[in-house]
């Protein structure tokens, strides 16, 4: 008899802290829900934004490529425009000693125009290549840049 009230009450407390359990169980499985609906949420929204930042990184490498074969294309047209330079140089000199060779009037006012004409070449040659090479150190410089920022965005993935 008291054990009898005694197997009563402890299958009273069973059943109470079954039916507990229970709650708990579909709390617990309600609170698992909603955190992997979140995490499935921000993965989905961590994908698209890696997917935009590789596509910006992309278009950056793209651009840093033109940059780079622009200022290649400027070393080139430097470089040609020196050879233009130094071969009017080379021409000038040979002008010269032509006239130093001369002695008529006539003689000398041929060799002095060619030597201007020369000269006028040379200044403007000089010109040219002073812009390129200006230009070409400006685009070195934005490529440098380009190249940091975007070793800088590597690092930050």
């Amino acid at each position: 008899t008291v054990l009898q009230m005694k197997i009563t009450e402890l299958e009273g407390e069973n059943s109470t802290l079954a039916t507990e359990l229970d709650k708990a169980k579909q709390g617990f499985s309600r609170e698992r829900a909603a955190l992997e609906k979140k995490i499935k949420e921000i993965t989905e929204e961590t994908n698209v934004m890696l997917q935009d930042y590789r596509q910006s990184l992309s278009q950056e490498q793209q651009k840093l490529v033109s940059k780079d074969e622009t200022i290649q294309e400027r070393e080139r047209e430097l470089a040609s425009a020196t050879e233009r330079a130094q071969m009017l140089e080379d021409e000038l000199n040979t002008a010269k000693q032509r006239m130093d060779g001369m002695q008529s009037p006539r003689g000398m006012k041929v060799v002095q125009d060619e030597v201007d004409r020369l000269r006028a070449d040379l200044i403007g040659a000089n010109q040219t290549a002073t812009e390129w090479e200006t230009k070409a150190s400006e685009l070195s410089t934005q490529l440098e840049s380009a190249k940091q920022e975007m070793r800088g965005q590597l690092e930050d993935i």
